[in-house]
C-alpha cells in the first residue's frame, strides 16, 4: 500500500507547538519508513528533477544490519534510471539525485517513478522497500511525503538481447569473455537513436579482476562489437567468478544511462546464465556463444 500526502502549506490549527507546517499522512500503514521528496517538472525542457530525497526510519532485517543503503530510481515509460552511491544506514538518510529524468508532457499522465531501497554488501543486493511516485501535472511540483512499502518484485521489461562468448583454457589459465553483439536495443536519444557500448566487470569473491569496456557504436540498436577480453584465473577459482555486462548509452557529458545488463556465473539466479557459465567450465576445447535477454 502506498500512502501519500502533500505537505500542508497552512498552519495546522490542531498543532500544539504552533509550527507553520504539518506533515500528516493520509492513511495508517507504515511498513518500512517514509520518504519526503521535493520534485520539479520543467515544462519547457520536459525534465523532472529532485532537490533531495529524505528517508526516515528505513526498516532493515537484523541479518542485513552490516549492509549499506543504495537508492535506485527508474521512470517507467522509458526505463531511464539512476542509482546513488552506497551510504551508511542511519535513522535519517538524505540523498541528492543529480539525474534529470526526461518525460514529455504527453507521457506524464499514468506514468510513475519507482524508488527502491537496496541493501548492498559485495555482490549481495537485497531490495527491502519501495515508493511509487506518480507523475501527473498536480504531483510534479512541490514537496510530498510518502510511506515506503515492502518491495514487490516486478517482471523485467524487455531491453533487447546480447550475444556473449565464453571460453576457458585451463593449461594457460586463460579466461576469455567476448562481447559479440546486441539486438533490439531500445531507442535512448531524443532523436530516436542509440549509441551503445558494453561495460564489463569480472569479479572473484568480491575482488575486481577486470574492468573494461568496448568501443561506442554510433546510432544503432543492433550493435556488432566483436571484442574479446582476457584474464588469468586458476581452474580451482573459476567456479567463484562472477561476470557483469552492462550495455550503456554513450553520453558526451557525464555517465551513460544503463540500457540493460546480464550477469553470468555458477551461482546466478537466471538458470540460462548459470548454465552458460557451467557449460564453459566443462568444455575446455571450444568457445560457447549464447544469446541472453538484457534486464533493467
Amino acid at each position: 500500500m502506498i500512502i501519500c500526502c502533500r505537505i500542508c502549506k497552512k498552519k495546522d490549527k490542531n498543532s500544539s507547538d504552533g509550527s507553520d507546517e504539518a506533515l500528516p499522512l493520509v492513511g495508517t500503514l507504515r511498513t518500512s519508513g517514509n520518504l519526503t521528496y521535493n520534485i520539479d517538472y520543467n515544462f519547457n525542457t520536459a525534465r523532472i528533477s529532485f532537490a533531495k530525497l529524505d528517508f526516515c526510519n528505513i526498516t532493515v532485517p537484523q541479518v542485513l544490519n552490516k549492509h549499506k543503503v543504495v537508492i535506485s530510481m527508474v521512470i517507467e515509460h522509458s526505463g531511464e534510471s539512476w542509482e546513488s552511491p552506497a551510504l551508511f544506514r542511519e535513522p535519517k538518510i538524505i540523498v541528492t539525485c543529480n539525474r534529470k529524468f526526461y518525460c514529455p508532457l504527453e507521457f506524464l499522465a499514468n506514468n510513475k517513478i519507482i524508488v527502491v531501497v537496496h541493501l548492498k554488501k559485495n555482490f549481495d543486493d537485497v531490495c527491502v522497500s519501495e515508493c511509487i511516485i506518480p507523475l501527473d501535472e498536480e504531483m510534479v511540483r512541490g514537496t510530498f511525503l510518502r510511506d515506503l512499502s515492502s518491495y514487490v518484485p516486478r517482471e523485467s521489461k524487455y531491453r533487447g538481447e546480447i550475444s556473449i562468448l565464453l571460453r576457458y583454457q585451463p593449461q594457460r589459465k586463460n579466461f576469455t569473455i567476448g562481447i559479440v553483439e546486441c539486438k533490439n536495443l531500445p531507442q535512448m536519444d531524443f532523436d530516436g537513436t542509440t549509441n551503445p557500448y558494453a561495460k564489463l566487470e569480472v569479479n572473484l569473491k568480491g575482488t575486481l579482476l577486470l574492468k573494461d569496456k568496448t568501443k561506442v557504436m554510433k546510432k544503432t540498436q543492433n550493435p556488432y562489437f566483436n571484442q574479446t577480453f582476457k584474464v588469468n584465473i586458476s581452474p580451482n577459482k573459476l567456479p567463484y567468478v562472477f561476470i557483469i555486462v552492462k550495455i550503456k548509452e554513450h553520453e558526451t557529458i557525464g555517465p551513460g544511462k544503463t540500457i540493460g545488463r546480464v550477469m553470468l556465473g555458477s551461482d546466478v539466479e537466471n538458470e540460462n546464465c548459470a548454465k552458460h557459465f557451467d557449460d564453459m567450465i566443462q568444455s575446455t576445447k571450444k568457445s560457447i556463444t549464447i544469446w541472453h535477454p538484457l534486464i533493467p
